[in-house]
């Protein structure tokens, strides 16, 4: 029974997708900065503004990823850009026609 139960776990795990999985890491990238800023940002060139790019960076990387799984697990993301499409495919001069 155990076993079945960790298997069904595992299986809804690997639906989901890996940047889901690993959510977590978007509010650990962050953290780790500003310890990182701490204990070295005054030894680094720009006193570790370079930390706080990348961090900012790499969390929005983790969270677009995880948006992107979630929309497409959920079927949000389908009717958007058929929506998105159409209004693309009808361009409109700005007007009331």
């Amino acid at each position: 029974m155990f076993a079945e139960a960790t298997e069904a776990a595992t299986e809804v795990a690997l639906k989901s997708g890996w940047f889901l999985e690993h959510a977590w890491v978007v509010p650990v990238i962050p953290a780790l900065s500003f310890f990182l800023i701490i204990f070295f940002g005054k030894r680094m060139p720009k006193k570790g503004s370079e930390f706080g790019v990348a961090s900012m960076l790499g969390s929005l990387v983790f969270a677009g990823g995880a948006a992107y799984q979630w929309m497409a697990a959920n079927s949000v993301l389908l009717p958007c850009l058929a929506l998105w499409s159409l209004q693309v495919a009808r361009p409109t001069s700005g007007f009331n026609e």
